[in-house]
């Protein structure tokens, strides 16, 4: 993220960033105004999915007294708060298609107009647009402005979720558990070995999001210094149980494997059950992902993950599956 926030930190222009919900898009553009050289200029957040569409726009633009009813007085917009500093636009992909019209002749001409007025204001400051949504599917679809999209996309940054990328968990994890023990005052706390395991094991579908959840509760209830997986909340436990459960049952009932001498411990077992398995039924389906995924009745994204924790070479075992294929024809 470093690398990201020292590439975008001092751009003026629109910045456009996507991926999953809890992968850190907000914290991301927080960190691009406090990395930039205006820091001291405001930094603004409009949550676009919250708010209405007279709301919203007032709240962008702002209002004349009048302009609608139950504008008693008038008001300054977000646009004008922000002066030379930041405009962090929420899940933009809420934003109906007038809106998104008023917010192009924003970003191309750096003016605005308040609800109720026909004096145009200057526009000084940045835009960073946050969504989780897939913004091109919704220009296919009309649901989004195709003049608007690519007006955002010139500077432009997916976050991945952290199952596309270990590292980046392993980081994740190590840097919240830290940021907990500095704000809760429990430098005694520390994951155990087994625990750490663990956690780097699962998907996370909430991303950042559900760890952050995850280790508050652990932080809130656990006394002793050493955090073991048992202290972990059950809500993790039991989305981990139910994966187990799941390819435990896909070999009882179609006899694809059968692994002896696994190790004593439980967690240690479940691991190299999961890397011969996923090695076993990848190679069984020509290393083909999404067929895969697929005859095993799980997410893609968590297909990857075991892929990417057990380093299951994909590429070679499609080309050993062609390889076969040309000895017998």
């Amino acid at each position: 993220m470093l690398e990201i926030v020292n590439k975008l930190k001092d751009i003026r222009s629109s910045i456009l960033l996507t991926g999953e919900t809890g992968t850190g898009k907000s914290r991301l553009a927080r960190l691009l105004h406090e990395k930039s050289s205006f820091s001291h200029r405001p930094l603004v957040i409009v949550d676009c999915a919250s708010l209405n569409k007279t709301l919203i726009e007032s709240e962008l633009f702002g209002h004349t007294k009048g302009a609608y009813t139950g504008a008693v007085e008038s008001r300054v917009g977000r646009c004008e708060i922000v002066r030379e500093g930041t405009l962090v636009l929420d899940e933009i992909g809420e934003l109906n298609l007038d809106l998104q019209k008023k917010l192009l002749y924003l970003l191309e001409e750096r003016k605005f107009c308040p609800l109720g007025s026909n004096t145009e204001r200057k526009f000084n400051g940045r835009i960073i647009a946050a969504t989780n949504k897939d913004l091109k599917k919704m220009v296919v679809d009309g649901t989004f402005r195709k003049d608007l999209y690519y007006r955002l996309l010139v500077f432009y940054h997916k976050l991945p979720s952290l199952s596309e990328d270990q590292q980046l968990l392993q980081d994740t994890i190590s840097t919240i558990f830290n940021n907990f023990k500095n704000s809760r005052k429990r430098s005694d706390l520390y994951l155990s070995s087994r625990c750490k395991k663990f956690l780097c094991s699962q998907s996370w579908p909430g991303n950042i999001r559900q760890i952050k959840n995850c280790l508050e509760y652990v932080f809130q209830f656990t006394k002793h210094p050493k955090v073991e997986i048992e202290d972990l909340p059950s809500w993790l436990l039991d989305e981990a149980d139910s994966v187990e459960a799941l390819t435990l049952q896909q070999v009882e009932s179609k006899g694809i494997l059968i692994i002896p001498n696994l190790p004593l411990d439980y967690r240690d077992a479940l691991g190299t059950f999961e890397n011969k398995y996923f090695n076993h039924v990848l190679n069984h389906f020509g290393g083909k992902i999404n067929c895969t995924a697929e005859k095993l009745r799980i997410s893609k994204s968590t297909l990857l993950s075991k892929v990417k924790k057990y380093s299951i070479n994909t590429w070679q075992i499609k080309a050993n599956a062609n390889m076969a294929l040309l000895d017998l024809s």
